[in-house]
């Protein structure tokens, strides 16, 4: 029971206070119950719940700062992924048109990777060892789901024949391909909520699945917005250097995550 009490006390310690002074912490704890073994009760009973024995050594405005900023990390995550939801496309139309002159996607993932860059700077979150079990394989499910955005951009701007002659005839189709589309970009993205939450209570490096993440549904919307383009006879090319522009700056903020 002691060793699962310490180990709910260290999630709330990682959550509610910065690295380094969870660390000194729960360095303190660790004397106190290595010096006095207690069953869960008793320690319940002497220290109180986890989460009541750090709230009491936190400092509530850096915890809420701590809030702040994961919440706009978050937003910028789920304001585009969160479209297949009742609600959700309604949300991001009204957001594109009351930004209709700027590119909603990139002020969204620069937002994002700027603030998950600059709070889990190196003197902020902790690395120690290699790299966190289950970050490499969900690293390679982003990459995979990118590729499928760009599979469908290539489709339709590199290749106006063939294929795409198929799917202008068929919409429907078209509409489908647009659903899976959707579906995966929120899917995906709650692994990188999961990640984002991971690099608060583990290690700064899980920023990267975030990033990566975030970067993926960038994608997602712009090659959704060329599958629309292409059913009103838009021009498709014209939107590649964008979507490239995305995924470079997305590419490159996940290379500087794993640092």
């Amino acid at each position: 029971m002691k060793k699962d009490y310490f180990t709910q006390l260290t999630r709330a310690a990682r959550w509610l206070l910065p690295p380094e002074e969870a660390r000194e912490v729960l360095a303190e704890y660790r004397d106190i119950l290595d010096a006095a073994p207690r069953d869960g009760e008793s320690l319940r009973r002497d220290l109180g719940g986890p989460v009541e024995a750090m709230r009491l050594v936190s400092q509530p405005k850096l915890y809420h700062r701590w809030l702040a900023a994961f919440a706009v990390m978050a937003a910028c995550l789920l304001l585009p992924a969160a479209a297949p939801l009742p609600g959700g496309w309604r949300l991001w139309g009204f957001f594109q048109q009351f930004l209709y002159r700027f590119p909603v996607e990139l002020m969204l993932l620069s937002a994002g990777l700027g603030v998950s860059l600059v709070w889990f700077r190196r003197r902020e979150a902790g690395k120690e060892g290699p790299l966190p079990r289950g970050v490499t394989p969900l690293l390679a499910l982003q990459l995979a789901g990118m590729a499928v955005a760009w599979s469908v951009l290539y489709l339709a701007a590199v290749q106006p024949q063939g294929p795409m002659d198929f799917l202008q005839a068929h919409a429907g189709l078209a509409g489908h391909i647009a659903d899976i589309l959707l579906w995966m970009g929120f899917l995906l993205s709650l692994t990188g909520l999961w990640a984002l939450v991971q690099a608060r209570l583990a290690d700064r490096r899980w920023r990267a699945v975030y990033a990566l993440s975030l970067t993926m549904t960038a994608l997602v919307m712009a090659a959704l917005s060329v599958l629309w383009d292409m059913r009103l006879d838009g021009s498709p090319a014209d939107s590649l250097p964008y979507c490239a522009l995305l995924t470079v700056l997305g590419l490159a903020g996940t290379g500087v995550s794993l640092c």
